[in-house]
């Protein structure tokens, strides 16, 4: 585990979060607080290759920017998100079954997640909803 999700203090586990504007919703497996104050977003995943992938990226920055929305203050969420991989199967010697590896991942910046909503609320504006964050496909 990171130290500084070891060092800091779990906030929400599997806990929703939901804005309006832009009308967005989540469920981020943990929110830490780290020693600087700032929150930290962690998502598992159960795969046979540790990989970060860009749709876990967008899922990371889209959870920190419901937060920084609903604190109003994007300087109290970190600029990075980890990705923790659980039970990862593979080619590497050194993962073996069930174990627990932990990737830090830059998260997008604010601007950036403004208009991937702003073209998915476009695209879909005929089908009511919210933008989940862990869609992988418009509408």
């Amino acid at each position: 585990m990171p130290l500084e999700l070891l060092f800091g203090e779990i906030l929400h586990n599997e806990q929703d979060i939901e804005i309006d504007s832009p009308p967005l919703y989540g469920t981020p497996d943990q929110v830490y607080r780290n020693e600087d104050g700032q929150l930290v977003v962690v998502d598992t995943k159960f795969r046979a290759k540790p990989e970060v992938r860009f749709s876990d990226r967008v899922q990371l920055s889209v959870y920190a920017y419901m937060l920084s929305t609903k604190l109003k203050d994007p300087e109290m969420v970190c600029g990075h998100g980890y990705i923790r991989f659980v039970r990862c199967y593979g080619d590497d010697p050194q993962q073996q079954p069930g174990m627990v590896r932990y990737e830090k991942v830059p998260l997008l910046d604010m601007e950036t997640i403004e208009l991937m909503s702003e073209v998915y609320l476009r695209e879909c504006r005929d089908r009511p909803g919210r933008l989940n964050a862990t869609s992988d496909t418009i509408c």
